[in-house]
């Protein structure tokens, strides 16, 4: 089975590295960003599984990128 990928979108380090190694024990591979800008880049770049996002983050909402990937 292919690992499933999920994008991580906090700024909170010690909320994302909690969550990180909680999910990695899970079996899932994870790419953590701490910015919107971060989030889209990496999303141009590869297709995740899931995206856990944070909706405070230093540089917008990320409801702002919700809508976007919706649209």
């Amino acid at each position: 089975m292919k690992t499933p990928k999920l994008l991580l979108v906090e700024d909170d380090t010690s909320l994302a590295t909690t969550l990180k190694e909680r999910l990695t024990k899970e079996g899932y591979s994870i790419c953590w960003v701490n910015t919107l800008s971060k989030a889209r880049s990496e999303l141009k770049a590869s297709t995740p599984n899931l995206i856990i996002l944070d909706v405070g983050l230093p540089d917008g909402s990320g409801f702002d990128l919700a809508k976007e990937l919706f649209e």
